[in-house]
């Protein structure tokens, strides 16, 4: 049995390429490599709005 030792940079570019969220469920897979700011943002600035509305009414 043979080990291998990564070196630093390939060590880190191993760690880059997990994904950010990976979500199994039956036979769902979802993987996200990357944070969906801009979805994130949208879904704040929504939700924001709303609860204000909802909160002067």
């Amino acid at each position: 049995m043979s080990t291998t030792t990564l070196s630093p940079a390939a060590q880190g570019a191993a760690e880059e390429k997990k994904p950010f969220l990976e979500l199994r469920i039956g036979g769902v897979h979802l993987t996200v490599q990357h944070v969906p700011y801009r979805l994130l943002t949208l879904i704040a600035t929504v939700s924001g709005a709303l609860g204000g509305v909802t909160w002067l009414r």
